[in-house]
């Protein structure tokens, strides 16, 4: 039961956020996140049955697809210039 509260609110937001860009444009809609890996995991912490070690997930809400990607990070850990 606490899952579904703490997964309905991520999941209320990203409907709402669906109702909007519907409402504003007509046809498919596909919203990408690039996150850090913390961010990544916050994310995944969220939905139910997914892979734990995929690096890329998609939730569809109402036709709006929330494309969830890890960030590929530099071999030096810099940022690329």
């Amino acid at each position: 039961m606490a899952e579904d509260k703490k997964g309905g609110r991520f999941l209320t937001r990203l409907a709402e956020i669906a109702d909007l860009t519907q409402k504003t444009f007509k046809g498919k809609t596909s919203i990408v996140f690039e996150l850090e890996q913390d961010e990544y995991q916050k994310a995944m912490d969220q939905i139910e049955n997914i892979d734990w070690l995929s690096e890329q997930f998609k939730i569809d809400i109402s036709g709006t697809d929330f494309i969830f990607l890890l960030q590929k990070s530099s071999t030096d850990g810099k940022e690329p210039s």
